[in-house]
C-alpha cells in the first residue's frame, strides 16, 4: 500500500511524545470517477524516536490504492473526526515544531477547510446545548448547577468540594494576579475594606486576606458559601449569599470582581453597575478576553458557564452598552496564552 508521508524537511526529525494516544481518525466520503467511496485517513504517532507520523489512505469497497497527496479532494465531504490532543507533542530540533503543526502540513487545504468547518459546527452544537440547558434557570440556579455538576472542573481538595475553575488555580495565572494585587494593597497606609463579588471557592481571596481590613466575600451559591465559612472560619471573613445584580451591595473601599461578569448577560451586568460605580472608590475587574484589540466588545450571551470568547468577544465596561466612565484606569496585570488574555484592570471610580 502506498502512503503519503511528511515533506522531506520533516521526515528525519525524531518525535518527542510525552504520552501515547490513539490515532487521528478522519472519515470522509470522496467522489471521483469511480463514484462515491468511503475513505478513512489515519495519522498515528509512531514509537518514540522512529520518525514522524504517517498518513495512510484506504479506499473501501474497491481494491484500488491511491497516494493521499494525489487524490482529488475538491469533492470530499467530512463525515466524522476523532482528534486526540497533540498540543503537548513536538519535534526535537532548534525550532521545536509542534506535532499538531506538522500534521496540518500533511493535509490538503480543502481537507483543512472541511475539518475547521466540522469542528466549528460541533462547537456551535455544543454551545446551543449548553444555552438550552441553562435557559430557564434563575441566576442562583445557574451557578449552583455549574458547581454541582463540575462544569468548571472538579476539586481535588477533599475538605472543599467546590472548584472555581483553572482561572483560580492555574499557577501562572494566580501567581501573576496575586503579585499585582498584593503590591496594590500594600501601598495603602491603612488596610482597605474590600468586597469580593463572586468569591467562588475563595482560593484567591484567602491569599490576600491579611492585607485587607474588613473582608466581605459574596457569592450567589448558598452551599458554596456554607463550605467557605467552614473551611476559612479562622480568617475573619464575612461570607454572604448575595446576588450582585439584584441585592444591596456591602460598602467598602475596593470591590473585586474576578472573572464573574464574563458569565452574565448584558442586562444583568447593567443592573449591577449603578451600585458598583457609586459605592466603591476602586473596582478591580478581571476578564478573559481575546488577545487582539480589534474584537467586538460585549456581544451578549445567556447566563451560564461559558464566556464571550466563544463569539470572539469579551467584556469591556467602558464600551457600549455599559459606558462606564472611570476617573482613571490602568492594567494591573495580564496573562496571555492560546490567543486570549486574562487581564486585571483597576478602575478609579471616585
Amino acid at each position: 500500500m502506498r502512503t503519503a508521508r511528511l515533506t522531506r524537511r520533516h521526515r528525519n526529525l525524531p518525535l518527542q511524545i510525552p504520552h501515547r494516544s490513539d490515532a487521528h481518525r478522519l472519515k470522509f466520503k470522496h467522489t471521483n470517477y469511480l463514484g462515491k467511496r468511503e475513505l478513512q485517513f489515519e495519522l498515528s504517532p509512531p514509537p518514540i524516536g522512529h520518525g514522524p507520523p504517517v498518513g495512510e489512505a484506504v479506499r473501501s469497497s474497491t481494491p484500488i490504492r491511491t497516494r493521499l497527496d494525489r487524490t482529488d479532494w475538491t469533492k470530499t465531504q467530512l463525515i466524522s473526526a476523532s482528534m486526540p490532543d497533540y498540543d503537548n507533542c513536538s519535534l526535537q530540533g532548534p525550532n521545536m515544531l509542534p506535532i499538531k503543526q506538522v500534521i496540518k502540513s500533511l493535509l490538503p487545504s480543502p481537507i483543512l477547510q472541511r475539518l475547521r468547518k466540522y469542528k466549528a459546527q460541533r462547537e456551535n452544537n455544543k454551545l446551543q446545548r449548553i444555552y438550552t440547558e441553562y435557559k430557564n434557570l434563575t441566576p442562583q440556579q445557574v451557578f449552583t448547577k455549574i458547581y454541582e455538576e463540575g462544569a468548571w472542573g472538579e476539586s481535588k481538595d477533599e475538605s472543599h468540594r467546590f472548584f472555581s475553575g483553572s482561572g483560580s488555580h492555574d499557577n501562572i495565572t494566580t501567581k501573576t494576579y496575586l503579585e499585582a494585587i498584593q503590591k496594590f494593597l500594600s501601598a495603602f497606609e491603612r488596610k482597605p475594606d474590600v468586597v469580593d463579588l463572586g468569591c467562588g471557592d475563595f482560593s484567591i481571596g484567602s491569599q490576600i486576606r491579611s492585607l485587607c481590613g474588613v473582608y466581605t466575600a459574596c457569592d450567589i451559591v448558598r452551599p458554596l458559601i456554607g463550605a467557605n465559612k467552614e473551611k476559612y472560619r479562622s480568617l475573619d471573613v464575612d461570607f454572604r449569599v448575595l446576588d450582585l445584580t439584584q441585592d444591596e451591595l456591602p460598602k467598602a473601599d475596593i470591590v473585586f470582581i474576578r472573572q464573574v461578569l464574563q458569565h452574565l448577560p448584558n442586562e444583568q451586568i447593567k443592573q449591577a453597575l449603578p451600585q458598583i460605580s457609586s459605592k466603591y472608590k476602586y473596582l478591580i475587574l478581571t476578564e478573559h478576553l481575546p488577545s487582539t484589540n480589534d474584537f467586538i466588545a460585549n456581544i451578549d450571551k445567556p447566563s451560564g458557564p461559558t464566556t464571550r470568547l466563544r463569539n470572539n468577544s469579551g467584556l469591556v465596561l467602558t464600551s457600549p452598552p455599559f459606558n462606564l466612565t472611570p476617573k482613571e484606569q490602568r492594567v494591573l496585570c495580564q496573562v496571555s496564552g492560546d490567543g486570549t488574555v486574562i487581564r486585571t484592570t483597576l478602575y478609579v471610580l471616585s
